[in-house]
């Protein structure tokens, strides 16, 4: 999920929503993991550095139930 500013100069904020998944037996931290990493690889931010949104926050956000785990990671913009 993007949060797109309107005006360029403004903060942007990516956000990558993940759902623990107890089948695989994933624990919090793989799943953060493998959020962050999506972030980096796939680079979602390239779209809000184009709209020239500064500073760029990047959120993995994963869910288990009624529990949330948020991690950042800031991008160098």
């Amino acid at each position: 999920m993007l949060l797109i500013p309107r005006e360029a100069g403004r903060p942007g904020v990516v956000l990558e929503l993940k759902a623990l998944d107890a089948r695989r037996e994933e624990s919090v931290d793989e799943s953060v993991k493998m959020a962050l990493r999506q972030l980096r690889d796939r680079d979602y931010a390239a779209e809000l550095r184009a709209a020239r949104a500064q500073p760029i926050h990047e959120f993995a956000v994963i869910f288990d139930g009624k529990r949330v785990w948020v991690r950042t990671q800031d991008a160098d913009v």
